[in-house]
């Protein structure tokens, strides 16, 4: 159960990751083709295209901190279960070299760091849609390094 917890952890992680990325492109065609159906003038047409575009970043950066949320609930479920079960978890992965495969061991040790990186993960997805809000950064470059930057240290 908690290796399901932790490989959940590390796919939420990645897939913020993505979203984030995905954050920087422009609006799908069939959004920009309904706002511009949905206005008469040039002036709303831009003030419609302008709201839609804010509610679809907004919408993107909620998702990716979501994500986030859940990366790091999972990684705290499966560090406190691993740390109060007692119990060495041991799995190996079809990534790697052919003859070298990954290796995941799930104990006492790795737990208590899951556990941390869980709480600081939920930290950060409370604190960093207010935080995306007032910076400059964008959210496709400060959401991808920080999913996949999580993902690789629940892995490690």
């Amino acid at each position: 159960m908690s290796l399901l917890l932790a490989y959940l952890a590390v796919i939420s992680a990645l897939s913020s990751g993505v979203v984030a990325l995905a954050s920087g492109q422009t609006l799908p065609g069939l959004l920009r083709e309904w706002i511009s159906l949905a206005s008469f003038s040039s002036e709303k047409r831009s003030d419609n295209e302008s709201v839609a575009r804010r509610r679809y970043e907004n919408g993107l950066c909620n998702l990716v901190f979501l994500l986030l949320g859940l990366s790091g609930a999972a990684a705290l479920l499966a560090g406190l279960i691993a740390l109060l079960g007692q119990v060495i978890l041991v799995d190996q992965l079809p990534f790697g070299l052919p003859w070298l495969r990954w290796h995941v061991r799930l104990d006492a040790l790795s737990g208590f760091f899951m556990a941390i990186i869980g709480i600081t993960v939920l930290a950060v997805s409370v604190y960093g849609p207010g935080y995306l809000r007032d910076s400059k950064h964008s959210l496709s470059l400060l959401g991808l390094t920080t999913g996949f930057f999580i993902a690789g240290m629940e892995l490690v």
